[in-house]
């Protein structure tokens, strides 16, 4: 009985924090490693403007953009090891 289903606006606060976190790990990654948003887009095949659209949390990252992120921070510039 006390697995009530979640509302709407638990679901949503969830998504934001979810997106705050894709966004504070894009930044932290970008400047642990000193790129700015140029390089980090370049390295990552993305452009400037997407990678700031990201950090600002106004875009959320499709699946193909956070698999090229963990590729990169797994060190594979290749795209072979998923």
């Amino acid at each position: 009985m006390g697995d009530e289903p979640k509302t709407i606006d638990e679901l949503l606060a969830e998504q934001e924090q979810w997106q705050q976190n894709v966004s504070m790990a894009f930044c932290s990654i970008r400047t642990s490693n000193d790129m700015t948003q140029t390089a980090f887009a370049s390295a990552l095949g993305l452009s400037q403007s997407y990678v700031s659209e990201i950090e600002n949390g106004s875009k959320v990252p499709s699946t193909e953009t956070l698999t090229r992120l963990l590729n990169y921070v797994e060190g594979d510039t290749d795209g072979t090891a998923l």
